[in-house]
């Protein structure tokens, strides 16, 4: 157990990038939209009516920002401290479940930094302007019972996405990465060609119970491919 706390504490010890550097990319996205938001309504847009607003909602700029920072954040996590630890005594378990922790607390991180920035979000009329960064769809339209759960569980499954390249790349090289990134494509591209001709029935069945179980599905398969490549995958990868 103490050497799964330490694992933890390991990756916990890079607090600019774990806690600063998220929060940085957060209010970047948030006054990069206001700037611009600012500029269309100096064009004269009324950018606190209904219809704007409804434009707006759609805005995932800081949903895909953040997936990219954790999907990095994840490929670190399975790669910087992999041969520290293990040189250190620490066995490939209880790295995992050190790694597991360290996820599970940088998602209640981000999830409370984002909760913070969607309250002042709200309280001030979307930045005074009507600049829509987190009340969006994609976040569950200020909805807390969906936000909390979407962006907890996006998270965890952009770092275990991370942490099943990274530790494929210390398995297998080039190569690693190279392949599920080609079967995510693939699988993408096989989806498409299912859905899109089914999207009007899709979308009139669809339920938000969908969201949280699918995130939770690419977090454990992902998370339990990292495992099983790091179990597998030799310190010289490093």
């Amino acid at each position: 157990m103490n050497r799964v706390l330490s694992v933890t504490r390991m990756h916990l010890g890079r607090r600019v990038a774990s806690f600063v550097f998220p929060l940085g990319l957060a209010l970047g996205v948030v006054l990069a939209m206001v700037l611009i938001v600012a500029a269309i309504r100096l064009a004269g847009v009324d950018t606190m009516s209904e219809g704007f607003a409804r434009g707006t909602a759609s805005n995932g700029g800081i949903v895909w920002t953040l997936v990219g920072f954790s999907t990095a954040l994840g490929v670190q996590a399975a790669t910087a401290c992999f041969a520290l630890a293990t040189a250190l005594g620490t066995t490939r378990r209880d790295y995992v479940l050190g790694t597991a922790a360290y996820f599970a607390i940088q998602g209640l991180a981000m999830t409370a930094m984002l909760s913070v920035l969607l309250v002042i979000e709200r309280a001030t009329e979307h930045w005074f302007l009507g600049a829509r960064t987190l009340d969006v769809v994609m976040l569950g339209s200020g909805d807390w019972g969906r936000f909390l759960p979407t962006v907890f569980l996006g998270s965890l499954a952009a770092l275990a996405l991370g942490a099943l390249l990274g530790a494929s790349w210390l398995r297998f090289g080039n190569r690693g990465p190279a392949v599920i990134s080609g079967i995510v494509v693939l699988a993408a591209a096989i989806a498409l060609v299912i859905i899109v001709p089914r999207l009007d029935a899709i979308v009139a069945a669809a339920q938000f119970s969908w969201v949280p179980i699918g995130l939770a599905v690419v977090t454990l398969v992902a998370f339990g491919g990292a495992a099983v490549f790091l179990r597998r995958t030799s310190v010289r990868g490093n």
